[in-house]
């Protein structure tokens, strides 16, 4: 996907696994690491220029793709009064914000995670979301968060490479096979 649409749009990762995406670095594509202040200060400068963008109704032309980065996110409320914390929350709120009204304005969220609690631990608004691209989900309070029915999340044939696309605006659900 980065390869793609790299020429088209901005794209940005957010990962502290960086070094997993070293094939991009000289491809146009920005690394950010959550972990680093100077990266975190830059995730905030650019989600804060995206939301002026929006406001003004101007196309973003951004894809921001949070790699396991949004429980790195995450503001804890013993620390809620630290610097970085606010920076995380300010982030924070500048994601929802996005999950409403990016894609009108051509700014598209990625958020790939395998954790379950990412709804009250990162305080995303996952209801905004619209559409969910999973793997198999073993349990019930997951299917849940995401919109998925158990009955289809939890199919036997979820596996090599086949996927649930579960668009949310009409809760309609797909099984379909990827190819990588």
């Amino acid at each position: 996907l980065t390869q793609q649409v790299s020429n088209a749009f901005n794209v940005v990762i957010v990962s502290t696994k960086i070094s997993d995406f070293s094939d991009f670095k000289n491809q146009g594509i920005e690394l950010l690491n959550p972990n680093k202040d100077s990266d975190l200060e830059r995730l905030l400068n650019l989600t804060n220029e995206l939301k002026t963008k929006i406001v003004n109704e101007e196309n973003c032309r951004t894809w921001i793709i949070l790699d396991e980065a949004i429980k790195d996110l995450m503001v804890h409320g013993y620390e809620v009064k630290k610097p970085r914390e606010k920076i995380k929350e300010t982030i924070v709120e500048n994601i929802n914000y996005f999950l409403s009204l990016g894609r009108k304005f051509k700014l598209f969220l990625l958020i790939n995670t395998q954790d379950e609690n990412i709804k009250n631990e990162a305080k995303l608004d996952l209801g905004k979301i619209g559409n969910v691209i999973s793997g198999r989900i073993t349990n019930q309070a997951s299917a849940d968060l995401y919109g998925i029915p158990i009955g289809i999340a939890q199919r036997r044939d979820l596996t090599n490479g086949k996927l649930i696309f579960a668009t949310q605006s009409n809760r309609e659900c797909f099984v379909f096979k990827s190819y990588l």
